[in-house]
């Protein structure tokens, strides 16, 4: 192991994402400027493999402003729904 002083992430901020990797499998949403991208269930998958489910929504559901669920998306072999929205949870 070794200690950098470049890019120094907080320690709190690491612990709980630790944290809500050991007990959930880790999180299940990744958001950028208010958008988010979330799944229903733990999978093991790259991120690439969300594009085409969040691609779709953005395409289906033409608006200023989207929320939209696709239901049976495989992410590398695991069935899950997968929504576009303004929120990281309460995609099921």
């Amino acid at each position: 192991v070794a200690c950098s002083k470049a890019h120094k992430a907080v320690t709190s901020a690491c612990k709980s994402l630790i944290s809500n990797i050991s007990k959930s499998g880790g999180p299940r949403s990744i958001c950028k400027l208010g958008c988010c991208i979330s799944w229903s269930a733990n999978a093991t998958f790259q991120v690439r493999d969300l594009w085409s489910a969040a691609d779709y929504c953005v395409s289906y559901c033409v608006d200023s402003k989207v929320s939209c669920e696709v239901w049976g998306v495989q992410l590398q072999g695991t069935a899950v729904d997968q929504c576009l929205s303004n929120r990281a949870d309460g995609c099921t």
